[in-house]
C-alpha cells in the first residue's frame, strides 16, 4: 500500500495517465493500477522501469527503490520526520488517501498544530532550536491534506489532557485551542472531537496514531517525531475508530469545550492550582464499553 501510494503520487504529479505509462513501459494498465492500489506487489525491476519512464531521479528514486526491495508484512517504514524517506512517505500516503482519522491523547495532532505551538512543544521535548525550526517547517508541507483544493476529510480525536493541559505557554495554548474551535465552527473538512479522561479500556490507552483510508487502510503510529506504518488487516484500528466515535463528545460539545478552555488559558491568573475535569457529565452518561486491544 505504501509503495503503491508513492508510485501513484509521482504519476499524478507528472500528469501521466495509466494508459500512457502502460504504453511506455509495456505493462498492462490494469496491472499498474493494481500496483498503485496495493493489490499486487511489483518487482524492484518493475519499479525501476516505472520510475525511469516518469523521469524520477535523486532521493525519490533511491527511497522508492529501497522500499520496493525491503517490503515486509508488518512495519513498512520508520524514521525521524526530517529524514527525506519518512516525510516523503507521509506525503505519499496523505496525497492519495480518501480521508483520515487521527487520535492524539496528549498533544494537538501535528497535522493541526499552529507553527508557534509546534515550536514550543518540540523544544519542550528536548529538540534543539535548529531541529525544532526544521520540524515545524516540514510539518507545514503537509497542510494540503487539510486545506486547499485537494483537502481531504479529517476527523481528529484529542484527549481531554490536550485541552486542559499546558503543553505550550498559556498564550500559545489559547491560540491553538481557538484554532481548533474555529475549524469546527467554520464547518471545514476538519472535525475535532474531545475524548473525556477516566474511561478505561479504549483507544486512548495507546499512543497516537492516524488511520488513512486508502484502497486498504494504512495506519501511521505516531511517536511524536517519528512513526511507523502498518496495515490494518485485522481491523483493530477500524474498531478503535468506531469506539472513539462512540465515546467522544459531539462536535458541538467539543467546540464548546475548546472555547471554554481557550478562554481559560488566555487568562494566566486563572491557571494556578490543580485543574479539574469539566467533562464528567459526558462520562457519566456513556453506555457500557468494550475492550479494544491494538496490535
Amino acid at each position: 500500500m505504501i509503495l503503491g501510494a508513492a508510485l501513484r503520487r509521482l504519476r499524478i504529479e507528472a500528469q501521466w495517465g495509466l494508459r500512457e505509462l502502460s504504453r511506455r513501459i509495456g505493462i498492462n494498465p490494469s496491472l499498474i493500477s493494481n500496483w498503485e492500489s496495493g493489490q499486487r506487489t511489483p518487482s524492484s525491476e518493475d519499479v525501476a522501469g516505472y520510475l525511469g519512464a516518469l523521469g524520477v531521479v535523486g532521493e525519490d528514486k533511491k527511497r522508492i527503490l529501497n522500499l520496493a526491495r525491503s517490503l515486509t508484512a508488518g512495519v513498512v517504514i520508520a524514521g525521524d520526520q526530517p529524514m527525506p524517506h519518512y516525510l516523503a512517505t507521509l506525503l505519499d500516503v496523505e496525497g492519495v488517501a480518501k480521508s483520515a482519522t487521527v487520535w492524539e491523547p496528549t498533544l494537538v495532532p501535528d497535522l493541526l498544530q499552529l507553527p508557534e505551538y509546534a515550536n514550543e512543544v518540540l523544544l519542550a521535548l528536548g529538540r534543539s532550536r535548529d531541529r525544532t525550526t526544521e520540524l515545524a517547517e516540514l510539518r507545514e508541507l503537509r497542510a494540503k491534506m487539510i486545506s486547499g483544493p485537494k483537502a481531504k476529510p479529517v476527523t481528529a480525536y484529542i484527549g481531554e489532557l490536550v485541552v486542559h493541559g499546558l503543553a505550550a505557554s498559556a498564550e500559545t495554548t489559547a491560540a491553538q485551542l481557538w484554532h481548533l474551535a474555529r475549524l469546527n465552527q467554520k464547518r471545514t473538512n476538519v472535525t475535532v472531537r474531545v475524548v473525556p479522561s477516566g474511561i478505561s479500556c479504549h483507544p486512548a490507552l495507546s499512543s497516537g496514531w492516524t488511520r488513512y483510508e486508502l484502497h486498504q487502510p494504512v495506519v501511521c503510529i505516531n511517536h511524536v517525531i517519528s512513526g511507523s506504518f502498518v496495515h490494518d488487516r485485522s481491523g483493530d484500528y477500524t474498531q478503535a475508530v468506531a469506539e472513539l466515535a462512540r465515546i467522544a463528545l459531539t462536535e458541538k460539545e467539543s467546540t464548546r469545550t475548546l472555547v471554554q478552555f481557550a478562554a481559560k488559558h488566555g487568562e494566566p491568573q486563572q491557571q494556578e492550582g490543580p485543574r479539574t475535569s469539566h467533562l464528567s457529565s459526558q462520562q457519566q452518561r456513556l453506555p457500557g464499553r468494550t475492550d479494544i486491544r491494538l496490535k
